[in-house]
C-alpha cells in the first residue's frame, strides 16, 4: 500500500476567506466518504489572513485519481475560484516510508525500522 499526501496552500482575499471556507465545508463530508480518503482538510492560516492550507491523505493513487475526476473535486475548485483565488501551491507526495515523530528518547527525524 502506498499513501498519497496532498499538501499546500491557496490564497484568497482576506475579506472573503471565512465565507469561502464556510461554503467549502459542505464538500468535506462527501469527500471524506470517498473510497480511500483517509483525511481531507482545508484550514485557515492563523497568521496569514489570505492563506488556506490544504491537506489530504489517500490510501492509493487510484483513489486520488477517482477524486480528481469526480464532482467533489470540481465543486471545491469552482468554490475557491469563485472567491477570487489569488495564488496556489499544492503538491502530491507518494509516501514510501512512514514512522512516528517520537522515538524512545523523544521527538526525532530518524526513522526506526
Amino acid at each position: 500500500m502506498s499513501k498519497i499526501i496532498i499538501a499546500g496552500w491557496v490564497e484568497i482575499p482576506a475579506e472573503k476567506r471565512s465565507e469561502a471556507l464556510d461554503q467549502a465545508k459542505e464538500l468535506f463530508e462527501p469527500t471524506r466518504a470517498q473510497k480511500g480518503c483517509i483525511d481531507y482538510a482545508w484550514t485557515a492560516d492563523p497568521l496569514n489572513p489570505c492563506r488556506v492550507y490544504v491537506y489530504e491523505c489517500w490510501q492509493e493513487p487510484e483513489n486520488l485519481e477517482e477524486h480528481l475526476k469526480g464532482p467533489w473535486y470540481r465543486k471545491m475548485f469552482e468554490t475557491m475560484n469563485s472567491f477570487g483565488l489569488t495564488g496556489a501551491d499544492i503538491s502530491k507526495y507518494e509516501i514510501s516510508r512512514q514512522g512516528g515523530v517520537y522515538g524512545p528518547e523523544g521527538p526525532t527525524a530518524v526513522f526506526f525500522d
